[in-house]
């Protein structure tokens, strides 16, 4: 999310610089979440579940849900908007487990806490300025209103941002470029060394009518919330935040 002064950022959450122009600076504010890929890292390395992340996404897309698993990915503490670590209190749980489960409902739990994570976070994130639609009772913004823009390894998984769209019920947009955080950073290095203008990367980013090129705005995926998972998702997210 984009604010324009640091005191504008919700709590739990933290405030970056997020674009320093020759004026006033633009704020961005973020959430960290302190276990996601090291933990899925964990599930493979440790429990075995399957021989890397990438499979364990395979693996939990053979099931429909965790059914009733759950895992808390506390193993270095919570970030964003919790903030605890270090106080002997706070570890990773794995929980919810029957004899009827299968490893795939495991990998299925871990998945879905990062998501749930995201949400949490989410939830902490200011309304942006240009959302005319008021919060929702669950501090998300309507359906329809700011899609979540992703990127990087896990963002890779269809099903996964298909999950995170229902969980967020909002859409989910994703790149072509797997790592478009880099490629960001590396327009803004090109912009500083004046290898390029500030007209050049919006060109990149927002498309020019009638050049015919290819540009970052035509290379979105969008996932939409699935309206008949909805239910299921929310269910599952009340279990694992209580």
């Amino acid at each position: 999310a984009s604010i324009t002064h640091k005191a504008q950022h919700s709590s739990g959450l933290l405030t970056t610089i997020g674009v320093l122009p020759y004026g006033q600076p633009q704020y961005a504010v973020e959430g960290a979440m302190l276990t996601a890929g090291a933990m899925l890292e964990w599930c493979c390395r440790q429990m075995k579940w399957a021989a890397s992340p990438k499979e364990l996404v395979a693996l939990a897309a053979t099931v429909n849900g965790a059914e009733g698993v759950y895992m808390l990915p506390a193993f270095s503490g919570l970030g964003s908007p919790y903030w605890r670590s270090g106080d002997g209190q706070t570890h990773a749980i794995l929980g919810g487990m029957t004899l009827g489960h299968q490893t795939a409902h495991m990998a299925q739990a871990a998945l879905q806490a990062i998501l749930f994570r995201v949400r949490q976070m989410m939830s902490q994130m200011p309304v942006p300025q240009t959302a005319a639609s008021p919060v929702s009772p669950n501090g998300l913004l309507p359906l329809g209103q700011q899609a979540l823009k992703v990127d990087g390894g896990l963002s890779q998984s269809d099903m996964l941002m298909q999950q995170l769209a229902t969980v967020l019920n909002r859409p989910v947009e994703r790149h072509a470029h797997a790592e478009y955080t880099a490629l960001g950073a590396a327009w803004l290095a090109g912009l500083g060394l004046e290898l390029w203008d500030a007209h050049h990367i919006r060109q990149q980013l927002h498309g020019q009518e009638g050049t015919g090129r290819d540009t970052a705005a035509d290379k979105h995926q969008r996932f939409e919330p699935h309206p008949l998972q909805q239910e299921a998702a929310e269910q599952a997210y009340a279990l694992w935040e209580s």
